[in-house]
């Protein structure tokens, strides 16, 4: 198995995938503007995770899902990541004009203001805009590990990002499991893996299986190949 290709048995369900999004906000945030934006920001988590499924870098075991960063994706995978994205584009749109098309189609039945007829015609478009902006903005913590990769690649070697890491807190094992299965797959291929841990909880997690502080930032955690 070449190592772009992660084994079948470790990626993660399609039919998983809502779930995962959901635990992915609630676990790794940032939180929404309110409970009722808060299915816009369930669904940019879907979004992401599914073009990344697409992409064959999407690991579970349980509960526990691991994103990763760096694998070369094949070129078929490439094809699926295409058609995913242009469907969630398509399901993105459609759910931002129905709304809006509700609201004309009600306005000549029951005339309203013009000012409620745009809000109710807009206002989707605003919500998921302003989740977008605020997950892209909290997003930039990962920034950092970047370079540490960069760094690490200088000599030639292959170094892969632990992209993302969450489990439910009932259960908590997974996480590990899923870790070692990850990083024997890694070791075989002979990668290095980075991270940026989200939380203490996932910090720990990392060190128990090896990783220490890169010299150029404590906040990131990386471990050599093993053998």
């Amino acid at each position: 198995m070449p190592p772009s290709r992660l084994p079948d048995h470790l990626l993660a369900p399609w039919a998983s995938l809502p779930r995962r999004a959901v635990l992915a906000h609630r676990r790794l945030g940032p939180p929404a503007l309110h409970a009722t934006t808060r299915p816009a920001a369930w669904c940019l988590w879907l979004l992401a995770l599914s073009v990344m499924r697409a992409q064959g870098r999407v690991l579970a075991h349980g509960s526990a899902t691991l994103t990763l960063g760096g694998p070369c994706t094949p070129w078929p995978r490439r094809i699926a990541t295409l058609g995913v994205g242009a469907l969630a584009v398509a399901a993105a749109m459609t759910a931002m004009t129905l709304p809006g098309a509700a609201a004309i189609a009600a306005h000549t039945v029951l005339p309203m203001p013009f000012w409620l007829l745009y809000l109710l015609a807009f206002a989707p478009t605003a919500v998921l805009a302003t989740e977008a902006l605020r997950m892209i903005w909290h997003a930039r913590r990962a920034l950092p590990a970047a370079r540490a990769l960069r760094a690490l690649r200088a000599d030639g070697s292959t170094w892969w990002e632990a992209a993302t890491l969450v489990v439910d807190e009932h259960e908590p094992l997974s996480a590990g499991r899923l870790v070692g299965a990850a990083l024997a797959h890694a070791d075989s291929h002979r990668i290095g893996i980075a991270a940026i841990p989200a939380t203490p909880a996932v910090q720990r997690a990392y060190q128990r299986r090896g990783f220490r502080p890169w010299p150029g930032d404590p906040r990131i955690l990386y471990r050599a190949a093993a053998g």
